[in-house]
């Protein structure tokens, strides 16, 4: 379960990296929303069926305070009581992602400052 969470969240940030670096592709900034969200449907559909992969913490930690407000007594207790699962892992993958961006694509870019002239 941590792993697919950490994966999900992982491809998602290293698509955005990609996709918003000015040294990267250059994809026009009227086609970066699509491309993304385009990532977004891929990630979902090739990892979502494990867990749902919560790749924003916010829209599962939202969800299970608001059920335990209304009343519910076992948000917290479900699956063995791991919900810092999908909490947790989004900023671990998202870290691990910039760390892998950075040492795999970014830091072999020339300086933008080069790259003009």
């Amino acid at each position: 379960m941590a792993l697919d969470q950490v994966l999900c969240s992982m491809c998602l940030m290293l698509i955005v990296l990609a996709m918003t670096d000015p040294r990267n592709c250059g994809i026009p900034l009227h086609l970066q929303p699509l491309t993304v969200g385009l990532g977004i449907v891929g990630i979902r559909l090739a990892l979502g069926q494990n867990t749902g992969c919560s790749m924003n913490p916010a829209a599962d930690m939202a969800g299970r305070l608001l059920t335990s407000f209304v009343g519910f007594e076992d948000v917290w207790k479900v699956g063995d009581h791991m919900w810092w699962v999908p909490w947790l892992m989004p900023h671990v993958g998202t870290t691990l992602a910039c760390a892998v961006y950075y040492l795999a694509i970014s830091a072999h870019y020339p300086k933008l400052e080069d790259k003009k002239s």
